[in-house]
């Protein structure tokens, strides 16, 4: 009788860890899909931020509109790259997966909002960006741009717009570019960062 005891107990712990084992397996299969979705959002992101780096170079100053124009040919693949991304990740898990494409959308939201300066010399808003990356802005919608992910991808453009009126000083007055970087500091000066 002890045997038939340790034989059940033996079959449960077989059971239990033959259970654990696909879960695993499902998991590690679900964050290959996540990963591989964000390489495809990483290529589109690094390929604008490349485009975008023409600018700092003389011809490149020369060359905005064009540059612009490149960039927004690939931000146009940028709604359907999220739309798979958003069909990696389960319902009701974006915080779980958020590390994996956090940096990348951060890299978005600065190449959208750059775009946007230099086309119209304003910053866009948080739906704005949102909408142009194909997310939304509220959680219970769903796969959304984050406010923290903005508010970081909005900081990076003052780096890029001090570096381009340094670069820029032979086609125009720095003063033309530093003004516009003031009112995003006194900005950031009033939200209380934790």
């Amino acid at each position: 009788m002890r045997g038939s005891i340790h034989s059940a107990a033996d079959m449960d712990i077989v059971a239990a860890f033959s259970t654990y084992g696909s879960c695993v397996e499902r998991e590690a299969e679900l964050r290959e899909g996540v990963q591989g979705a964000v390489k495809d959002l990483e290529k589109t992101s690094y390929a604008i931020s490349t485009t975008l780096e023409k600018i700092h170079n003389t011809q490149g100053i020369q060359n905005i509109d064009a540059i612009c124009t490149e960039c927004h040919q690939e931000l146009t693949k940028v709604p359907a790259l999220y739309q798979a991304l958003q069909e990696k990740v389960p319902p009701g898990e974006f915080y779980r997966y958020h590390h994996n494409f956090r940096g990348t959308t951060h890299r978005l939201v600065a190449a959208t909002c750059l775009i946007t300066y230099l086309e119209e010399n304003r910053l866009p808003m948080h739906e704005e960006v949102a909408k142009s990356l194909g997310l939304c802005t509220h959680r219970d919608q769903g796969f959304h741009l984050d406010l923290e992910d903005y508010l970081q991808g909005t900081l990076s453009i003052s780096h890029e717009l001090s570096r381009l009126a340094i670069n820029s000083v032979t086609a125009e007055p720095p003063q033309s570019k530093s003004h516009e970087t003031v009112p995003v500091y006194v900005g950031y000066g009033k939200v209380e960062m934790r």
